[in-house]
């Protein structure tokens, strides 16, 4: 069978020692023949015991058919040798037999000569090396780089073999290869697909429709393993059952359409492309670079994944965390440092951020459901866009959410659906030139244990009812803040403490409420909130604002109403909605100019101005403790409801109702004095005009009066049980 265009008989037995072997095969076919292997054949690791044998010539058009090759293998089915235009098509290949081998069922090498390798097809061939050896090598040592090129392997079924397909020599010289495997079954095989540090540059791998299944090789194994400086293009793929099913190690590698089951680890770069989604189904080790382009989307899907300080995430396209699924619980671990990313990202239910290092977001974050977690914090920089999305919880847990803009680029949060949960002290930075848009009417809640800062505006606009602020709130408007809540639409709820700087602005028909939580059943005692309004904090706009806490006014700070303001009865475990200060000599002011309706509560240790119009009204007592009620020229007084109103000196001052307006009483109901008696305790001071316009009874003034203005008394309707002095000028 030395001759050009030899032809095989059909069905023939031979011995696979040198059966075919030779150079100059041209038009050489072998179709239909049986190769059994002897006992006696020559050594392993010898190209002598190998079926079929093209070493370095000029053969072409060489067709391998039908062939059956089997028995105790030590070397190698077929070589060819730096030959072209090689068909390997519908043969079975199957070691058996106990005897060890390291040598490639098939090998396409370019060995011991410049002439290069190209144009070998192996289709629909059946490799079984009964768990030693490789199925194919593509590329083999040389003296000097070899190139290989125009490797087509398809339809193929490869199992228990150490490498289903290597490419690239295991050492020595290196080589250039382009090849492509596709629709290919890899099952049971030690490692599936192996490309090696000896892959030069300037080669073509590619991978589509592959199936590498391990079957649980507790000898563990690797789907695809990918070392230094080599470079492949995997799509359509899945990869499962190996205990590692992707190592990239300093190597590039393309993906789109893969699924691994397996844990997948990369240092070096991943590149997604668009034609179907990649998912990660069982954790993995991240380094290096990702990026992914238009309609590219890698998915954690399940499983934990650690990416480790200083990877970066580039692209146009979508990166997911978790997979929005029952039993879908992929995670992100940033232990250290920090990861940054330059493309949309989507947390789903069952998805996890967690870890002390940074995840920075340059672009967008999609939050569906799921879990951010952990010492460290996800950071949003400047123009970048986080959207909360969908009715499921949102939870922050003990890591920090850092919203930053710059003069000129905003970045934008739109909260549309679904609770976001604040647990064990995590927190919330909307940063100085940041937007908050809050267009549900759900709950950012957590408890005392969560905390929202804003140096930035925080909007609530585009539904009509009620969004709710149960966790701490602070409206920084202190230097290096430009802090603001604004109302747009509906009703805005603060549920809890609260540490003010900044401006409230609210519009036609919208009111924000300060509202002290009702405790849980199995919580009897209320945990008692408190807002501090510091200099800076002041009401704005058409809307209104209703007070049913504790609110504390510091020294020396002047918090300025200009809205429709109520302070309203409060009664949750014998708490009472007061607006406090110390009563010390620099004690806060609360300066109203617009309305202040005082339905029930205290006014405790204040200095309080009135500029326009206060109303007292309802059942409820209204107290006024250690505190000046200063009614200004151009400011009215109008008492209309049954509720008594207390003059009391429980921070050791005496109250004083300082009248230089108008003060209008409509009612016969009493101001009581539970302070000291006489012209040294509690008092009312009229130097303005004091009349009685409704009432047929009497209203009973138990402070003590003193009168330097005007009082209008129709029928003597008032009754000094305080103490009375007019003083020169004063008209009774």
């Amino acid at each position: 069978m030395s001759s050009k265009s030899a032809k095989a008989s059909a069905g023939s037995a031979r011995p696979a020692t040198r059966a075919f072997f030779g150079t100059d095969r041209t038009g050489l076919t072998i179709i239909g023949n049986t190769f059994i292997a002897q006992a006696g054949d020559p050594a392993q690791f010898s190209d002598a015991s190998t079926g079929i044998f093209l070493n370095p010539g000029n053969s072409a058009n060489v067709t391998i058919a039908g062939n059956t090759f089997t028995g105790n293998l030590l070397g190698s089915a077929i070589i060819i040798d730096s030959n072209g235009e090689a068909a390997i098509d519908g043969n079975v290949l199957q070691r058996t037999g106990s005897v060890g081998s390291f040598f490639p069922l098939i090998a396409l090498r370019a060995r011991n000569d410049a002439t290069p390798l190209a144009n070998v097809s192996i289709t629909n061939n059946v490799l079984d090396g009964q768990g030693r050896g490789a199925g194919i090598q593509v590329g083999d040592v040389a003296s000097a780089t070899q190139e290989v090129t125009g490797i087509a392997v398809s339809g193929n079924t490869i199992a228990n073999t150490q490498v289903g397909i290597a490419f690239g020599p295991f050492a020595a010289q290196s080589n250039s290869i382009s090849a492509s495997v596709s629709n290919t079954a890899f099952n049971n095989n030690g490692l599936g697909v192996f490309l090696s540090p000896k892959i030069a540059a300037g080669g073509n791998i590619v991978l589509d429709s592959l199936t590498i299944d391990g079957a649980g090789d507790a000898a563990g194994g690797f789907g695809i393993l990918a070392l230094d400086g080599s470079a492949f293009t995997l799509t359509n793929s899945q990869i499962a059952n190996n205990q590692t099913g992707v190592e990239i190690t300093n190597a590039t590698a393309t993906m789109s359409g893969v699924t691994v089951d397996d844990p997948f680890n990369l240092t070096g770069t991943l590149n997604v492309t668009a034609g179907g989604a990649m998912e990660l189904r069982e954790g993995g080790e991240f380094a290096g670079e990702v990026n992914t382009s238009l309609a590219g989307v890698l998915s954690f899907v399940n499983g934990q994944f650690v990416l480790n300080d200083g990877i970066t995430f580039d692209g146009l396209g979508e990166v997911n965390v978790g997979g929005g699924q029952p039993n879908e619980a992929g995670s992100i671990t940033i232990p250290a440092g920090s990861v940054e990313t330059k493309h949309k990202w989507n947390l789903k239910k069952g998805g996890t951020v967690d870890g002390a290092g940074t995840l920075s977001i340059d672009k967008e974050l999609n939050w569906t459901g799921g879990t951010m977690v952990g010492a460290g914090s996800t950071r949003f920089m400047p123009g970048a866009t986080l959207s909360f999305v969908g009715a499921d919880d949102k939870v922050l847990d003990r890591r920090t959410l850092e919203l930053f803009s710059s003069e000129n680029n905003t970045t934008l949060t739109v909260w549309n659906d679904g609770n976001i949960v604040l647990k064990n002290n995590a927190v919330i930075r909307n940063g100085i030139d940041s937007l908050f848009l809050a267009l549900s009417d759900k709950s950012l809640e957590g408890g005392p244990f969560g905390l929202f800062e804003n140096e930035g505006t925080f909007r609530k606009a585009g539904s009509f009812g009620t969004t709710f602020v149960k966790v701490s709130f602070n409206n920084r408007g202190m230097p290096g803040a430009n802090g603001v809540v604004e109302v747009h639409s509906g009703v805005l709820e603060f549920q809890g403490n609260g540490d003010q700087s900044a401006p409230f602005t609210t519009f036609a028909d919208t009111q924000i409420r300060f509202i002290q939580p009702i405790p849980f059943l199995l919580l009897p005692i209320p945990i008692v909130v408190t807002q501090t309004w510091r200099d800076g904090t002041e009401f704005l706009g058409a809307g209104s604002v209703f007070v049913q806490q504790r609110v504390l006014i510091p020294d020396n700070v002047t918090v300025k109403n200009a809205v429709n303001f109520e302070l309203s009865n409060l009664n949750v475990g014998g708490q009472k909605s007061v607006l406090s200060g110390t009563a010390g000599l620099f004690r806060g002011v609360f300066q109203n100019s617009g309305v202040f309706l005082w339905s029930g509560g205290t006014i405790q240790g204040l200095l309080f101005e009135n500029l326009n119009e206060v109303l007292l009204t309802g059942a409820p007592v209204k107290t006024v403790d250690s505190s000046v009620l200063f009614n200004f020229p151009i400011g009215t007084i109008r008492w209309t409801g049954t509720g008594d109103l207390i003059f009391d000196n429980s921070l050791g001052t005496e109250s004083l109702l300082f009248n230089r307006g108008i003060v209008d009483i409509k009612n016969n109901q009493t101001i009581v004095n539970n302070g000291r008696r006489g012209r040294f305790g509690s008092k009312f001071f009229n130097v303005g005009t004091v009349k009685k316009t409704a009432g047929a009874g009497r209203t009973v003034i138990e402070v003590f009066f003193e009168n330097q203005g005007i009082t209008v008394r129709p029928g003597s309707n008032f009754r000094y049980a305080g103490g009375f002095r007019n003083a020169p000028g004063g008209l009774p």
